[in-house]
């Protein structure tokens, strides 16, 4: 008894180790003059894609598709596994503070950073993350993305003989980008982005939460060789009720004023990249399957 319980178990494991449900569906199918590439995602839609032959060992764009550009600003996301530092003048503020960041990729629409900078009399640091909201797949042509921030700020200059400003706060920025990304390869793009900045106070007593609304500003952005990057902003701010002073005097009350970014980053690129769409989405996960002949 025992030992045919025994047989019946190893000839279930042997079937189930020589015919697994889909034998393919987590390789590349090499084929005369393209490979190929399918799989069932969990909502029972079939994916297929035709890669080319001669390809990065980590590109995995079909056939058809431009490869996602890697941008650090409006005009898009990192790709998965890309890292970037970010070196730029934060114009927001006076005097503008030296900013360095750093962007990480978490999937192709998806990335996370963290910057910190200063200046005589201003120190700031945020964390942020960019999502992708909509683009055209195909063509990466149209860009569409929303990002968040939030840190810390020190603000301490004197602006007049006798007036002083010091702020301290928590600070929350959230903007909206709409991007055209030009070239056929998609490596430049101009911008517009919309920002809502919120400045909220951490003295005692506690000053007012200071608001500002930037509706425009129009930024440019362009991948320089393999591994670099530029950008430059400029833009219009609006202060939606001033800022407050200790004694509780106002300042920039229902004002407008410039605003302005400019920097450069230095990318990993393909050296640590991985670039995927939704029809290639399981190659872009831990070890690489080897092509089935």
């Amino acid at each position: 008894m025992n030992r045919s319980i025994l047989v019946l178990i190893g000839l279930a494991l042997s079937v189930f180790a020589e015919s697994p449900p889909d034998s393919l569906k987590d390789h590349i199918t090499a084929g005369k003059d393209c490979d190929s590439f399918s799989y069932v995602a969990g909502n029972g839609t079939r994916f297929r894609a035709e890669l080319p032959k001669s390809r990065l060992p980590t590109d995995y764009t079909p056939i058809g598709f431009v490869r996602q550009p890697s941008f650090v600003r409006g005009a898009g996301t990192l790709n998965k596994g890309e890292h970037s530092f970010v070196l730029y003048s934060d114009g927001d503020l006076i005097p503008q503070p030296t900013m360095l960041g750093y962007r990480y990729g978490i999937f192709y629409w998806w990335d996370i950073g963290y910057d910190v900078g200063a200046n005589a009399g201003v120190f700031q640091t945020f964390v942020r993350t960019r999502m992708e909201n909509l683009k055209t797949r195909k063509s990466e042509a149209f860009f569409w993305s929303n990002e968040w921030s939030a840190g810390y700020k020190i603000h301490d200059i004197a602006l007049r003989d006798n007036v002083r400003f010091d702020d301290k706060s928590l600070v929350g920025t959230f903007d909206n980008s709409l991007a055209y990304r030009m070239g056929p390869a998609r490596r430049a793009s101009i911008y517009l982005l919309n920002e809502l900045y919120v400045d909220y106070d951490l003295h005692s007593p506690r000053r007012q939460t200071d608001y500002y609304v930037m509706p425009a500003i129009l930024g440019f952005e362009a991948m320089v060789g393999n591994h670099a990057s530029f950008f430059a902003e400029l833009g219009a701010a609006y202060s939606i009720n001033g800022t407050q002073f200790a004694d509780g005097s106002k300042l920039y009350d229902k004002t407008w004023f410039p605003t302005f970014r400019i920097g450069t980053a230095l990318r990993t690129g393909s050296s640590t990249a991985i670039y995927y769409t939704r029809e290639t989405k399981p190659l872009s996960r831990g070890k690489q399957p080897k092509p089935v002949y």
